[in-house]
């Protein structure tokens, strides 16, 4: 859990001088926090940026959130709202990826369980 670390995480990846290897650093770190938080924090953060390498590790770790209902909330709202067609379609694939993991666990988890009565 990163805490009182978040607000220094999300100024130093919204912060437009820092180097990006910087920026990209703090929106992992704040998408691998435990914070039930961590997708709210993600998507301000999109809000508040413009460069767009920087919103495409947003949505890099949004995808991977523990938050996973969150994280599918958010992606499928950037999928189909997102101006910048090249984003819309990272969010796309990210959730395209996030959400047939999750399907392939479960048909997975099913199979096991009909194989092993």
């Amino acid at each position: 859990q990163l805490g009182g670390h978040v607000p220094l995480l999300s100024a130093l990846a919204g912060d437009a001088n820092e180097r990006f290897s910087v920026r990209q650093a703090a929106v992992r770190a704040i998408g691998k926090g435990s914070d039930p938080q961590v997708i709210a924090t993600l998507r301000d953060l999109y809000a508040s940026v413009n460069d767009q390498a920087v919103k495409e590790a947003i949505i890099d770790s949004v995808a991977k959130s523990r938050e996973h209902g969150a994280a599918v909330e958010f992606l499928t709202q950037l999928a189909q709202g997102e101006q910048n067609p090249e984003l819309s379609e990272h969010a796309r694939s990210r959730l395209d990826k996030a959400t047939g993991e999750k399907e392939r666990r479960k048909a997975d988890k099913r199979a096991v369980k009909s194989n092993n009565p």
